[in-house]
């Protein structure tokens, strides 16, 4: 979607940024899990060396899922009522994407992206998801993204339905 603005009435720029907090809630997250874990093995009168691994191995778990499902970083998403219209920013640019989800907390909107043109053999991702945070939008433009992304999702269902 480099040259190309379709239905561009209904189109909505907006930045997107990661919290900067995240890392540390994930790392927050894995502390209270391995204490959790070490926890139920000495309650369970579980052998020391037990209650040491199970950490460790959560540990090992953590960082290799991490590992494998690394994030696709998005820089901006360009909204339209259509779902197929919408486009992300990547760090090789802007990029055609079908949206597939989109789920509303009461301070986030969390998107999930197929992209158009990652074929079979590409060695760009074919999926990419963003969380847009309320706080770092205007009003309107909160608003306004929140509308387009249920009227993506219904005609979306619609077009399951048919």
């Amino acid at each position: 979607m480099s040259g190309s603005n379709p239905s561009s009435a209904w189109q909505l720029r907006l930045p997107v940024t990661p919290p900067a907090s995240q890392g540390a809630l994930r790392a927050v997250a894995a502390a209270v899990a391995a204490g959790c874990a070490a926890w139920s093995a000495m309650l369970l009168d579980a052998p020391g060396w037990l209650a040491a691994a199970l950490p460790v191995a959560g540990a090992g778990v953590a960082w290799a899922h991490a590992r494998r499902n690394r994030p696709v970083p998005v820089g901006g998403v360009r909204a339209s009522a259509d779902p197929a219209a919408w486009s992300v920013l990547l760090e090789s640019g802007w990029r055609e994407a079908r949206l597939v989800g989109c789920r509303r907390g009461p301070f986030w909107l969390a998107l999930a992206f197929r992209l158009d043109d990652a074929g079979a053999g590409s060695a760009l991702p074919r999926q990419a998801g963003v969380t847009v945070w309320q706080p770092g939008l205007s009003a309107a433009a909160w608003r306004r993204l929140c509308i387009l992304g249920q009227r993506a999702a219904m005609a979306r269902a619609h077009a399951r339905a048919a």
